[in-house]
């Protein structure tokens, strides 16, 4: 490895080998999926003194889950392309399906930038607040994924699906599913 390819920034004892992937806390080394989700606060801190990185949530893998069981009684109600947010690149397709009583928002061919605590939302709006309904954090940010939607959520009364970081309070991306 070539010291003219790497760089390295350093903060209140935090490091970020930025070319790499590597995010490292005292004591701690973790492999991020992508290492620039971290970085603004990285340079925040090199330049306040004051760390705010927070890891992003490492370790998720691509996932395929299959569609919902009995798929020969599923209903598609809504299809929606993913947009990214801002500087956050996103890809892939939302849907809204339904098996029987049980509704799902089912994300396909997923493509999306990882963040600290991100969490899949029902919203009325591109912001994740208290009339939205948390789905959960993200199981993944590559392939195809079901979040159940609970039982007693009208999801016509909902227009986007958003993936939000609860601790920045920053939209990743969105679908308008209605």
């Amino acid at each position: 490895m070539s010291t003219s390819t790497q760089f390295m920034l350093a903060t209140a004892g935090a490091l970020l080998f930025g070319a790499f992937g590597y995010f490292v806390l005292p004591g701690i080394l973790e492999k991020v999926d992508r290492p620039s989700a971290v970085a603004d606060s990285m340079v925040h801190s090199a330049t306040t003194g004051v760390s705010t990185a927070v890891p992003t949530a490492a370790g998720l893998s691509p996932l395929d889950e299959p569609l919902p069981a009995a798929t020969s009684k599923l209903q598609r109600t809504s299809l929606a392309e993913l947009t990214g947010a801002g500087s956050h690149v996103a890809s892939g397709t939302v849907m809204v399906i339904a098996v029987g009583s049980t509704t799902y928002i089912r994300y396909e061919r997923l493509e999306t930038a990882n963040g600290p605590d991100m969490h899949v939302y029902l919203s009325k709006n591109l912001t994740a607040n208290s009339s939205g309904v948390d789905l959960g954090p993200i199981k993944t940010t590559s392939g195809n994924v079901n979040y159940e939607i609970p039982a007693q959520t009208t999801v016509e009364e909902y227009s986007y699906v958003l993936m939000w970081s609860k601790s920045y309070g920053v939209l990743f991306n969105y679908a308008k599913i209605w």
